[in-house]
């Protein structure tokens, strides 16, 4: 069959216009528009063919940014809890007064699960395209402005890395410049992997070989010293709940 078949060369192809779409649900749609259902019954409206045509394309595929990511409902669900927060004064003055563990009760009791909106902390997590996890603090100093915004795991974890560094002497940098790429890939590996730091603390190095976050070459490429220098670092001074 295949030999029959022999190989077809494609001369047209059909263009789905993707991007129409998120235009459309973007910039258009009404999301505060109540729709107006049809009536049922009646004769199936027939819509026409659409049009054949070849397109040919002569420009770059260069990628622009499409701006925030995530929808614009998922936008405006943030920005309407931010609002509401910003609202209470008894919120204001408690971040004001930096109480997180009754800003966090308080958010939890009364904004938090209401039939109006059910916000949630998860649910605001995805709305701005989180790829960590998210804590109410963090929340928070972002929607009064303590943070101009919020940062992805792998912005937060190059932080972190700094801040490691800049607890080092100069002649320790001086001497491990050569190894900073496999610090970094160790140090990281370290914070967001709960099997590698599982491997490390047991001794279980064999299981680096089917390991695919954090391999036996990455190890080995660490200097002995900094094998359980980095891991005593990480466990005590990087949140790890941040990269759950």
């Amino acid at each position: 069959m295949k030999q029959r078949l022999r190989k077809q060369e494609k001369s047209q192809f059909k263009l789905f216009v993707f991007f129409a779409n998120c235009e459309y649900f973007a910039e258009k749609f009404h999301y505060d528009e109540v729709p107006q259902l049809g009536k049922s019954g009646g004769e199936p409206i027939l819509l026409p063919e659409p049009p054949v045509s070849v397109f040919d394309y002569g420009g770059s595929d260069k990628l622009d940014s499409l701006g925030e990511p995530g929808m614009k409902v998922d936008h405006m669900l943030f920005n309407k809890f931010e609002a509401q927060a910003q609202q209470d004064n008894t919120l204001k003055t408690l971040v004001d007064n930096e109480q997180w563990d009754r800003s966090a009760d308080y958010v939890h009791r009364q904004l938090f699960g209401k039939p109006a909106d059910f916000f949630t902390l998860e649910g605001l997590r995805r709305a701005v395209g989180m790829d960590r996890c998210l804590n109410l603090r963090g929340l928070l100093e972002k929607v009064f402005g303590l943070t101009p915004r919020f940062k992805m795991k792998d912005e937060l974890l190059e932080d972190k890395f700094q801040k490691f560094l800049l607890d080092l002497s100069a002649e320790e940098l001086e001497q491990h410049a050569d190894v900073i790429v496999a610090l970094k890939n160790y140090f990281k590996a370290h914070a967001t992997d709960g099997q590698l730091r599982y491997i490390i603390t047991k001794g279980q190095f064999t299981e680096l070989n089917v390991n695919p976050n954090f391999t036996m070459a990455d190890f080995k490429a660490v200097p002995a010293a900094w094998c359980s220098r980095i891991p005593e670092y990480v466990q005590n001074y990087v949140p790890l709940d941040h990269f759950s």
